[in-house]
């Protein structure tokens, strides 16, 4: 904290009043651009930033996933991810992500604050449901209605077949950072978990001590 205080104190004693003015300028000018959060108009407007953020976890996720090893002369085939290309390092698409994400909250604080209720927010807080949570629901909305999400995920081919909902490995795979964060978070999916014991997701057929819970596929139920 001395530092910045000393070189503000030097500035201010030797700069002429010219420079001073200049700077103070500058600043302001920095302050005025800087955009504030605006809300969402609808809920339409909120989903489809959802569908973004969503987005942005399977670039992150396909990232990790398939550059590893990789030549630099090598080409391959790169999904049309937004905000990144076939350049784009995992770091890059990180930020992308955390950009988003950060942009979304405050969005959303701001539209509260304003009274306009979304109703995705209001699901998650009727179900008091936690970041991790809120993640899974959103992840499964949009592989269930956001035909461009649907496509994307295809095409990243994180599992063999197609359809509506993820597999339990998938989710895990895409909202943990390593194997540790995902053991930890397997709870998650257990039948006495909020998810599973709410009916926010459903899961096909029935499990007992033979199933690999990672393999099995979870949905959003019909309602």
């Amino acid at each position: 904290m001395k530092g910045p205080i000393m070189h503000t104190a030097s500035l201010q004693t030797h700069s002429q009043p010219t420079a001073q003015a200049a700077q103070l300028f500058a600043f302001t000018q920095v302050l005025r651009h800087t955009p504030e959060p605006q809300p969402f108009t609808d809920n339409h407007e909120h989903l489809k930033a959802l569908e973004l953020e969503a987005t942005m976890l399977l670039a992150c996720a396909y990232l990790k996933r398939n550059r590893h090893g990789l030549k630099e002369d090598e080409k391959y085939f790169f999904p049309s991810f937004p905000l990144i290309d076939g350049k784009s390092e995992l770091c890059e698409a990180q930020t992308q992500l955390e950009r988003v994400r950060d942009e979304n909250r405050q969005r959303e604080t701001v539209s509260t604050t304003a009274g306009t209720i979304l109703n995705f927010i209001s699901f998650c807080s009727e179900w008091a449901l936690d970041k991790f949570e809120r993640n899974v629901v959103m992840l499964l909305l949009m592989q269930y209605s956001a035909p461009d999400f649907i496509a994307l995920y295809g095409d990243c081919e994180f599992e063999k077949g197609r359809g509506n909902g993820m597999e339990i490995g998938t989710l895990l795979s895409l909202l943990c950072d390593g194997l540790k964060e995902q053991l930890e978070h397997r709870h998650y999916f257990s039948v006495v978990g909020s998810l599973f014991s709410n009916d926010l997701i459903s899961m096909n057929g029935s499990v007992d001590d033979t199933t690999n819970i990672l393999d099995e596929k979870v949905f959003l139920p019909e309602r």
